[in-house]
């Protein structure tokens, strides 16, 4: 079995577990790794999902979805509904494309919380305009991402750390 193979088995069983706590519990905490939702969410922040239907999301909420055995959580832009089936658009906030439409049977939840660097906080519903320009600036240039995440890492923690000695 190529590496491939091996990398893909081990997403859809990673998608397979998410999917299963949510439908026994409600709620599950995911590891961010990706970088498409600059700068509402950065990669090593820890999103806590509860599990949601179609009918329930709104406009501006950070959906999580399952698609082609991979999770995604990405900004709803729009909803539309014929015959019960609900259509979802959504886009990463870095991204400059929204994805390929979500369906009802993809939807897992929304993103209740995110927790970085100790501390917990609610999604905003929309980016401020700052964030915005950080936004188009990361999906126009990937040295730019790259230098944004190493800068967020590094600065980010050293935040945490004199507040916590100040604290203490």
């Amino acid at each position: 079995m190529n590496s491939e193979n091996r990398v893909s088995i081990v997403q859809e069983r990673k998608c397979e577990l998410v999917c299963e706590m949510l439908r026994s519990s409600g709620t599950v905490r995911i590891r961010v790794t990706g970088r498409s939702m600059l700068p509402s969410i950065w990669p090593g922040d820890t999103l806590v999902i509860h599990q949601r239907h179609s009918w329930e999301l709104g406009v501006g909420d950070i959906l999580v979805y399952r698609q082609d055995q991979r999770l995604f959580a990405h900004r709803v832009l729009a909803i539309s509904c014929c015959w019960r089936q609900f259509t979802l658009s959504v886009r990463g906030d870095a991204l400059p494309e929204p994805d390929s439409p979500v369906f009802n049977w993809q939807v897992l939840g929304t993103v209740s919380q995110i927790i970085r660097n100790g501390k917990c906080f609610c999604p905003s519903s929309h980016l401020k305009r700052y964030e915005r320009l950080i936004a188009i600036m990361t999906w126009r240039s990937d040295g730019f991402a790259t230098f944004a995440v190493v800068a967020h890492a590094i600065f980010g923690k050293t935040r945490w750390r004199e507040s916590r000695a100040r604290a203490a």
